[in-house]
Order: C-alpha cells, then sequence, then structure tokens
C-alpha cells in the first residue's frame, strides 16, 4: 500500500542502478531520468542488444535539449505538448551519461507492464488514508513553504498519482505566502501519469504547474542545490536503495534553504504483535506491492544522511490501517 517508489522496479530485474556521481568534462554530475528503449531484434547477440542501447541512449542526448528531455510516455505527451516553452520555469535537467541511462532504462523496461497498470489504479482508492492523513500533510506544506517568496522549484519522488496536489493548490493560493509553484513528479510506473494529470486538472491556482517525469529515486537529473522542497509521501517503502535515494534528496535540495517533506509507513516502534506480522508479511508485501517493504526503520536512515540536529518528525499511529498504521511524519533541513 503505497503511492509508489520512484524506483521500485529493481526487485522484479535483479539488476542495481548505479548512483555514480562524478563530474564529467562539463562539470555536471552523471544522474539520469531515462526515456524508453526502443525494442531489441530477437535474434541479436547479448552484446549487439548492449551497443544497441547504449547507441540510442547517446542518440537521445544529441537530440533532445536539457530542458526538453521528460521521460514520460503515453498520456504524459498530453500534457507535454508545450513543454519546451513551459519548462523554462523548471530547474535545470542535467546532460545524460550513456552508462546510467542503459542502467536506467533497463529498469525501466523490464517493469511489469500489466501490474503497473493494476498498481496505478489500486492507488486511486486511497481517499481514506489521504483523508486521515490531510491535517499532518497540511501542517508540513505550510511550515516548508513558509517565509518563501517568488517561484519555488520542488521535486516529488514517486509523486503517482498526485494526491498532494492540493497542497500545492494550497501554498500558491494562500496570500500569506505569494508563492508560484512548478513541481517535477518523479515516478517509474507510466500508468500514474493519466491520474496525476487529472488531480492536475482539480487545481484552482495557476501559479501551480506540473511536469511527470519517469525515472528513479537513485538518479535524479538535477543540479547541486537547485531545489527548494522535496516530498516524499508513501515512498521510501519501496526504493531499492534508500540511502541512495535519500543522498540524492539532500544533494538536490539547496543548501540551507532546502527543505525535505516525508510520511511514511516504518516498522512499529509500539506494538510488538504487529512488527512481527509486519517482518513475516514483507516478502509477500515485496511482490503485492511493487517493492513495499514494512519493516523499514526509515527514519534512522533520514537522520543518517541530513543529520539528527536537522531532521524533526514524530511518529504515529493510525487506526485501522493495519500494517501501514505506523508512522512518521517530518521535515529535513539541508
Amino acid at each position: 500500500m503505497t503511492s509508489l517508489c520512484a524506483s521500485s522496479a529493481h526487485h522484479n530485474t535483479g539488476r542495481r542502478v548505479t548512483t555514480t556521481s562524478r563530474a564529467n568534462s562539463n562539470g555536471c554530475r552523471r544522474r539520469v531520468v531515462s526515456s524508453s528503449r526502443a525494442d531489441a531484434d530477437a535474434s541479436r547477440t547479448d552484446d549487439e542488444d548492449k551497443n544497441e542501447r547504449r547507441k540510442r541512449g547517446l542518440e537521445t542526448k544529441k537530440d533532445s535539449s536539457r530542458r526538453a528531455f521528460v521521460a514520460c510516455s503515453g498520456c504524459a505527451f498530453c500534457f507535454a505538448a508545450s513543454f519546451s516553452e513551459a519548462a523554462r520555469a523548471f530547474p535545470k535537467l542535467l546532460d545524460l551519461n550513456d552508462e546510467t541511462v542503459e542502467d536506467v532504462n533497463y529498469v525501466l523496461d523490464h517493469r511489469n507492464q500489466r501490474t503497473d497498470k493494476v498498481f496505478a489504479k489500486a492507488m486511486t482508492t486511497m481517499a481514506g488514508y489521504e483523508s486521515v492523513i490531510e491535517e499532518r500533510k497540511t501542517e508540513l506544506f505550510t511550515r516548508a513553504f513558509s517565509n518563501r517568496t517568488g517561484k519555488v522549484d520542488v521535486v516529488e519522488l514517486g509523486a503517482g498519482t498526485w494526491p498532494n496536489a492540493k497542497y500545492y493548490d494550497m501554498v500558491a493560493s494562500t496570500t500569506n505566502f505569494g508563492v508560484s509553484v512548478d513541481v517535477y513528479g518523479v515516478d517509474p510506473n507510466e500508468y500514474m501519469t493519466p491520474y496525476a494529470l487529472e488531480n492536475f486538472e482539480k487545481v484552482k491556482s495557476d501559479k501551480v504547474k506540473y511536469e511527470p517525469l519517469r525515472g528513479v529515486s537513485e538518479n535524479l537529473p538535477f543540479e547541486d542545490g537547485s531545489v527548494d522542497v522535496a516530498v516524499v509521501s508513501l515512498v521510501l517503502c519501496s526504493v531499492e536503495d534508500q540511502l541512495a535515494s535519500l543522498k540524492e534528496v539532500k544533494r538536490v535540495l539547496k543548501p540551507k534553504t532546502g527543505k525535505f517533506i516525508f510520511v511514511e509507513h516504518v516498522l512499529s516502534q509500539t506494538n510488538d504483535s504487529l512488527r512481527r506480522q509486519q517482518e513475516a508479511l514483507t516478502p509477500m508485501q515485496i511482490k503485492a506491492a511493487d517493492g513495499c517493504r514494512l519493516n523499514r526503520k526509515t527514519g534512522e536512515v533520514i537522520k543518517k544522511v541530513f543529520g539528527s540536529e536537522n531532521v524533526d518528525y514524530e511518529y504515529f499511529d493510525l487506526d485501522g490501517f493495519w500494517v501501514i498504521g505506523s508512522q512518521i511524519a517530518g521535515i529535513a533541513s539541508v
């Protein structure tokens, strides 16, 4: 029961995404959101297939500007019809590294489309949870966006069906804020995009922009210190490499002013019986819910990355939500 991680497909492929961060000749760090790879001819050898994938990754770099590169598919392009113009307002995307393109393409191309489609539909049924958590999310967004003016650049990992749209609408519509909000919604599941765009249509403020990107959390295509706010909501349970994903979040946030909003289910801290159930059910949950782990101690990892002194969160139990009822919510600062 998760809104889908920004890097969840790995457990089905057995192949890990590298998180290399060495600078290239232009000084850009090697991070990527990937576009789809053309289908390889069945008769090609593995080496030929590899070379073809790498070649196509390079061709993508040549044929696309940094700002025009959007790893969406299907209905995502309905929104992106005027992307080249609208994207000028968004954080700059980095050039792609062909090796990383290959790895991320492999992950995205080996996702189970049938499962993705079913899971995306299932995530539209989370209204009950969103209602219960609304007060906490409102408080977190209010805190993270306070004292900001002008344009606020946001990256939401595992944006999924984008149930958080109304909170961006809130901060952009409230006169006390006076901000415009540009949101990149990163998600590996392309079937989430139509639902996300439906929620975008419900946003009343013309100060909110949303751009879907198909990608993974371990390789974000944003420059160091270029993002004002990062957001996750029921996402870090599913990412393949939680530590790498959180390091990426910290890397892209602006020093001193960057904020990281998180709302996550975790291993119970108050109920021994529930904790045993979460441990026992995690293997099944991984398969049934796109990599979701019920037994993660996410708060500890967040403190490890950001430093305990820079993390403010609460642990709480939600009645009626069983194995995902043990949760944390808070804000980490850079």
